[in-house]
């Protein structure tokens, strides 16, 4: 089971990194609102902050394209996966993939 502090504390703690910026970006799929990318480790911990309390018990470790990520679903029917790009030892990137047509291409690990 995921760590619900893993993430938050890992982008919180690039905050404090002045050459570090980080990144989430959000690929939702077609039909839906698209929300923007956020970029720089304040806006990126702030959104993971906020919203990761809803979601953290639905979440299973997982290897995404092979990188570190979490799965919300199964892993043959996943609802979103987000993957995550390290730096440094700490998070750099986040992707956050809801798009269906690309859910269905993913190679997931859990």
């Amino acid at each position: 089971m995921y760590d619900a502090g893993f993430v938050p504390a890992s982008v919180k703690a690039s905050r404090s990194e002045r050459n570090g910026t980080a990144v989430l970006r959000f690929d939702l799929g077609p039909g839906r609102e698209p929300l923007r990318t956020l970029t720089g480790a304040a806006a990126v911990a702030g959104h993971v902050m906020q919203t990761a309390p809803r979601f953290v018990a639905f979440a299973r470790l997982a290897v995404v394209n092979g990188a570190a990520g979490l799965l919300f679903g199964t892993r043959d029917e996943p609802i979103s996966v987000l993957s995550f790009t390290l730096s440094g030892g700490r998070i750099a990137e986040i992707d956050l993939v809801a798009n269906p047509a690309k859910l269905r291409r993913l190679a997931i690990q859990h």
